[in-house]
């Protein structure tokens, strides 16, 4: 009885616990423009790059090679300050100088806040990674 009573509660308390990821996220890019894609899972929203200010953390999107790309201006599929469901964030690219023939790595840098209905979870940091190649155009 008692091992009853353990794998009840244990059920019902994991069918409660918030998903601590419900942001995945995947990039892909060319010489000229990167497409980072958000799955938001169900429940969640995602906090969009034009959140007005106070409140939750919105999105903020950073190259970390700024040698190379000096300035971006990510756009977002509309004004909303919330974002749920399957996003693509185009990032236009102008390089500051001719891509090499090796091809350039790309580190996107992430910070960002999620929430539900019934929680919102601590700012979360991401690092994706991309390689542009000039076959890639």
């Amino acid at each position: 009885m008692r091992r009853l009573a353990l794998f009840l509660f244990t059920t019902t308390l994991g069918a409660y616990a918030p998903n601590l990821n419900p942001v995945q996220w995947t990039l892909i890019g060319t010489p000229t423009k990167l497409i980072l894609h958000a799955s938001v899972a169900q429940h969640y929203k995602l906090y969009s790059l034009t959140k007005p200010k106070g409140g939750p953390i919105p999105l903020e999107i950073k190259v970390r090679e700024t040698d190379w790309v000096p300035t971006i201006k990510p756009t977002q599929p509309g004004p909303a300050p919330t974002l749920a469901g399957e996003i693509d964030f185009q990032i236009p690219l102008k390089l500051a100088k001719p891509l090499p023939k090796e091809g350039l790595t790309l580190h996107i840098g992430l910070r960002y806040q999620s929430c539900s209905d019934q929680i919102c979870l601590p700012p979360t940091k991401r690092e994706l990674e991309v390689t542009l190649n000039s076959a890639s155009r």
